[in-house]
């Protein structure tokens, strides 16, 4: 089992409907599960569908962003907040340098959790952009720090693969899975040159994206 730092938490950022519906719930059960049983989290099926029905009830007249969290104890907790609307394109703009991580910390990029130090001091200097796109090692593109990335170019849309480090976002598995993106390595030439960018997650979908 692999060392995890002091406070790692999962997490689960989920958009969640009026009537109460999350749309991707399915996807991000099993995400949660997964990662669970990958990290040693203790993960109670019954209580996870208790909480799901006090975010039901919490529901309000709009749209609502949800994070779930799971501790090292098998505490489940969430919190919402009211989802505003955002302009698109969605603003990125390019890291500054590759993001350098300890060898033994790479294998959490494929696990959304609490200790994302390297996300949140990108973020940081994002300036007036939206997000920021991130470089592996090899300077090939993983993510931005909030969504995955897609590039579009004559032969289709692209998206970095799992290997070169970035979170399985559940979006992009949905657009993987439905044909319209494919994974391909990515270099920051590819980004520049596309003829439309796009970024996704599961709160927002996807949205048109252009670099600033």
């Amino acid at each position: 089992m692999p060392t995890l730092p002091p406070g790692c938490e999962l997490i689960e950022t989920m958009r969640v409907m009026p009537d109460g519906d999350i749309p991707l719930w399915p996807s991000h059960y099993k995400r949660l599960e997964r990662s669970a049983t990958a990290l040693g989290f203790p993960f109670d099926r019954p209580a996870l569908t208790e909480v799901k029905k006090k975010i039901v009830i919490e529901a309000k007249r709009t749209p609502q962003r949800c994070r779930l969290t799971l501790n090292r104890d098998g505490e489940l907790t969430f919190t919402m907040l009211p989802l505003s609307s955002i302009p698109e394109p969605v603003s990125i703009r390019s890291c500054e340098s590759p993001i350098v991580r300890s060898p033994e910390m790479r294998f959490l990029d494929a696990f959304k959790v609490s200790i994302r130090d390297h996300y949140a001091r990108a973020f940081a200097e994002r300036g007036t952009a939206d997000d920021v796109l991130l470089l592996n090692e090899a300077e090939e593109v993983t993510e931005c720090t909030i969504y995955n990335i897609y590039i579009e170019n004559k032969a289709g849309i692209f998206t970095p693969p799992l290997q070169c480090g970035l979170l399985p976002g559940i979006e992009r598995t949905r657009l993987i899975e439905a044909g319209w993106a494919t994974e391909q390595t990515l270099s920051i030439s590819d980004v520049t040159s596309a003829s439309q960018l796009y970024v996704s997650n599961a709160v927002r979908g996807c949205l048109r994206a252009s670099l600033t």
